[in-house]
């Protein structure tokens, strides 16, 4: 269980293996989590689930302890195994000098958007934003910290979803004025032409925001784009959750040609019609 443990204490050089870390090895090991910088449940709980999906692989990145037997890089994932309950492998280094913890982890992360490039993805950026609020809408975000999501699930979603791909383009298509969120309305886009099956509909909702002309009279897309310009300092104004809301409150009204003469903002709302199975 406390195989650090059986190591030598000083070695005339760094020794490593590659082990299979169980959550009692994981849990033992943390004992000598010691001296270590403060650590993120946000980041626990995203590895957690990946292990407990199986997308958590083995990548050459190290556990590593030092000349002292104190662990000095790995907390997280450590943490994150005796979470999830399942074990991962995984490098480990022993007997580094105790100097080297200083230097780690000072490279620049990869993040999603990194990862989607990397698989010849375009628009990386608006792709990843897309696929959290999928992510935000199938599953309770508030169990992961306002949408904390690994690029492991992000992946996944980005290729469950091909239609996301086209959302972004038709979007990115065309000018879309500052204040109106582009990947609120891709992923309306991408729900309401894919998973709803409306998707002139769809495209409809999209050149409202885009040009600024109605679609019909009192049309509820134009009276929230009109909000959404008023500008900084404006009751318009949201935080990001709020205007989510709207978008989604605007679309339910317009795919079924709804008026309004008053865009009212919803305290919850959500997409008619969509079974959150399917996202």
């Amino acid at each position: 269980m406390q195989k650090v443990l059986e190591k030598p204490a000083k070695a005339s050089r760094p020794q490593m293996e590659i082990v299979t870390i169980t959550p009692e090895i994981a849990a033992a090991w943390l004992d000598q989590n010691t001296h270590n910088r403060k650590y993120s449940a946000q980041i626990v709980g995203r590895y957690a689930r990946d292990m407990t999906s199986g997308e958590f692989k083995f990548t050459g990145d190290p556990i590593r302890f030092d000349i002292n037997k104190r662990l000095i890089d790995g907390q997280h994932r450590l943490m994150a195994c005796v979470k999830a309950g399942v074990p991962f492998e995984s490098l480990v280094i022993y007997s580094l000098p105790s100097s080297t913890q200083s230097l780690m982890d000072m490279g620049k992360s990869r993040k999603a958007s990194d990862v989607l490039a990397l698989n010849g993805i375009h628009y990386t950026n608006q792709v990843a934003g897309a696929c959290r609020l999928v992510l935000m809408e199938k599953f309770d975000h508030a169990a992961t910290k306002g949408g904390s999501w690994s690029t492991a699930e992000i992946l996944a979603v980005a290729d469950k979803h091909p239609a996301i791909h086209v959302s972004i383009r038709r979007v990115m298509a065309a000018r879309t004025p500052p204040g109106v969120p582009r990947i609120m309305l891709c992923y309306i886009h991408m729900v309401a032409s894919s998973l709803l099956d409306m998707p002139d509909r769809a495209d409809a909702f999209v050149d409202v925001f885009q040009s600024g002309v109605p679609d019909y009279t009192n049309d509820p897309a134009h009276a929230l784009r009109e909000r959404l310009l008023q500008g900084p300092g404006s009751k318009a104004v949201l935080k990001p959750t709020e205007t989510f809301k709207a978008m989604k409150h605007a679309w339910n009204l317009f795919a079924t040609k709804q008026k309004v003469k008053t865009f009212k903002w919803p305290k919850d709302v959500a997409i008619e019609g969509l079974n959150l199975k399917k996202l």
